[in-house]
């Protein structure tokens, strides 16, 4: 225009300049003057990112406005306006950065690099569309959430949609992994850890994850590990969750199969919640002979409110793998299960035990038919004993035998073989028959059992 123009007036001043205006009134010291860069103004009117001012238009972004206009997701710092640049969510720095929709997508680049350390850092929108795999004992993948204490969520949007780890070390931390199994039931765990042998060199460490909401036609919902070393190093970690639980037929959580070993640190919380299987709603166990697993709960744990026709919390065929609880407060809760036989677990030959005094394995609140605790059947002629030691056994219900434990295993009284209950109290218990403890046709030892106020 001509003449003069005006930016704005104050009661004794005409200010032609922003500048102007800010040093007169004291106000809008955050404002800026520039004219910004389009794509292309008559067919784009998103910000040119490469233009000379972009920068100067980049803001934090609000949680509650995730998308443009266009439905395009905006990053952590995004264009001001309605309209954002597409923004890909997954970025990978490993000496140069690359940017990503698909989380396989991002895994697999850090896997054809070859060894190293890399970092994946996830935005709002990422998602899982095929198989990531991780391959090289020499290669480390760091996923976390762009902004540190918040977490991010990856959501499966097709069946091949899952983390496959053969060699090498996964760290995630922050992460959500959402499985929408109401559209998409994948032929593996959500993350599948699976070394071809026995190696300490391929491990998955968990920190304040999630993983929830997944169904699998193979064993494991949410995890499947074997070959392998699992770990819940710190933070909340859940399996399933209060509405959003995974399947399997067999481990609907989680499956622990063979040689492996899994562990929740003391700095770790583990929930396994709200899942189910036909053997294992929260889990299953399965080892033998010569490749035994190894289950170590050093920070609290909570199996609760999975379903099973076998083991609603858990399902363990162990031929003496060891499940060990360690510390001096109730570290492990099994509760709200449902099954048919062993609404809390159903085991044969595992070993369940804790080295405190204290029964820090506490197993209450469970349904079965038979079982409403534990339903123990244990193998005849195993030629083995299976021990549960330090556990406190209440208020579970059986339809029909055994409201604490039904137990069948080894019928010689003679043999060495016989399951050994060790400091464990039975109470508040309710069956038909065999309120606290219901024993078929076995011999069992009782080494400083209490026994009371349960009901048939």
């Amino acid at each position: 225009t001509t003449g003069t123009n005006i930016c704005a007036c104050s009661t004794s001043v005409v200010c032609a300049t922003l500048s102007d205006w800010q040093t007169a009134s004291g106000q809008d010291a955050n404002s800026i003057n520039f004219s910004p860069d389009f794509a292309d103004i008559s067919t784009n009117t998103a910000l040119d990112e490469n233009g000379s001012n972009y920068a100067s238009f980049v803001v934090p972004k609000i949680d509650a406005v995730s998308t443009d206009i266009e439905g395009h997701f905006r990053s952590d710092n995004t264009p001001m306006g309605c309209h954002a640049p597409e923004i890909k969510p997954i970025s990978v720095d490993g000496g140069s950065t690359y940017t990503y929709n698909d989380l396989a997508a991002a895994i697999n680049y850090c896997q054809n690099q070859g060894a190293g350390n890399y970092t994946i850092k996830l935005q709002a929108g990422a998602h899982l569309d095929t198989i990531a795999t991780l391959n090289n004992e020499n290669i480390t993948i760091n996923i976390v959430s762009s902004s540190s204490g918040s977490q991010r969520v990856v959501t499966r949007t097709d069946t091949k949609g899952y983390i496959s780890v053969k060699k090498g070390t996964l760290n995630m931390t922050d992460i959500i992994l959402d499985g929408d199994k109401e559209n998409y039931t994948a032929s593996h765990a959500m993350v599948h850890i699976d070394a071809s042998n026995w190696t300490d060199t391929t491990r998955v460490n968990l920190n304040n994850c999630v993983i929830q909401n997944c169904k699998s036609s193979g064993y494991g919902g949410g995890i499947y590990v074997h070959y392998a070393i699992l770990t819940f190093v710190s933070g909340t970690n859940v399996i399933g969750g209060t509405s959003a639980g995974n399947e399997a037929d067999r481990g609907g959580g989680m499956y622990i199969y063979g040689v492996c070993t899994v562990q929740v640190n003391e700095e770790a919380m583990l929930k396994i919640k709200n899942n189910q299987a036909t053997t294992g709603g929260g889990m299953r166990l399965y080892g033998g002979t010569g490749w035994n697993y190894k289950v170590f709960i050093n920070g609290a744990t909570e199996i609760a409110e999975n379903t099973a026709t076998e083991g609603g919390g858990m399902y363990i065929y162990g031929a003496a793998s060891p499940f060990k609880v360690s510390g001096t407060d109730t570290l492990l809760k099994i509760y709200n299960n449902t099954a048919t036989y062993g609404g809390g677990m159903y085991n044969s030959l595992g070993f369940i035990s804790s080295i405190s005094s204290f029964p820090s394995i506490v197993i209450y609140n469970n349904t079965a038919d038979y079982g409403g605790g534990i339903y123990d059947h244990s193998v005849e002629n195993a030629n083995m004993s299976v021990t549960y030691s330090n556990l406190m056994i209440r208020n579970n219900t059986a339809n029909y035998n055994g409201g604490g434990i039904w137990y069948k295993g080894y019928k010689d009284a003679a043999a060495n073989y016989a399951n050994v209950f060790a400091n464990v109290i039975i109470k508040d218990n309710s069956a038909i028959n065999g309120g606290g403890l219901y024993v078929d046709s076995s011999h069992i030892k009782l080494n400083g059992v209490q026994i009371g106020s349960n009901h048939a």
